[in-house]
């Protein structure tokens, strides 16, 4: 009886370590597509336009005078 008390522990055990994998792989699958889809739209520009829609008039005339500095 205590045989079985064991094995089923053990079962359990891996029951859940493969839960665990199978929930870690999908989290990695879901990271990998999420950076996939960023570097596309930043290849696409369209990461950039993104990133200035969030900017206010007075920052964007900032950054063009900090970028005429620079050059």
């Amino acid at each position: 009886m205590q045989d079985f008390g064991l094995n089923l522990i053990a079962i359990l055990f891996l029951l859940v370590f493969l839960i665990m994998l199978v929930w870690l792989l999908v989290r990695v699958g879901s990271i990998i597509e999420l950076v996939k889809s960023e570097r596309n739209e930043k290849v696409d520009g369209v990461w950039a336009q993104k990133q200035l829609a969030n900017f206010t008039d007075e920052e964007l005339e900032e950054l063009k005078q900090q970028l005429n500095l620079n050059s």
